[in-house]
């Protein structure tokens, strides 16, 4: 034997073989039911549940806005109405404002969550 016969000496083990079908798993979810509610329903979570839904709409309608004032913008770059800086400063002030109304929505729509409310999709 030589210095690189080490395979040879080797013990075989012993390997458990384990066969497994080609089927597939298919476990049906259990039905989806709502969650009951931690905290209970008072008139006063009821109250802030539709404030904080009414909330939510307004900004989900302030988002849709500042798209069609952006492509108004655009528009009216395109049609020489607005210089390019003017159109970047513009820009920048819609961008700014989407992006506090997207915080907003986020929180509004954690809130709802944890009030109970199954949630509006974001």
């Amino acid at each position: 034997m030589g210095l690189f016969d080490r395979w040879r000496r080797k013990e075989k083990k012993e390997k458990k073989t384990v066969v497994r079908g080609r089927e597939i798993m298919r476990v049906e979810a259990p039905e989806r039911t709502p969650k009951k509610s931690e905290v209970e329903q008072t008139p006063e979570s009821k109250e802030k549940i539709t404030q904080l839904i009414a909330e939510y709409q307004r900004l989900v309608a302030r988002r849709e806005e500042l798209q069609r004032e952006r492509s108004e913008l655009t528009r009216r770059l395109d049609s020489g109405e607005l210089t390019a800086i003017q159109f970047r400063k513009e820009l920048m002030n819609r961008i700014q404002e989407a992006a506090k109304i997207t915080d907003g929505i986020r929180e509004t729509s954690s809130q709802l969550i944890a009030l109970g409310h199954p949630g509006v999709a974001v």
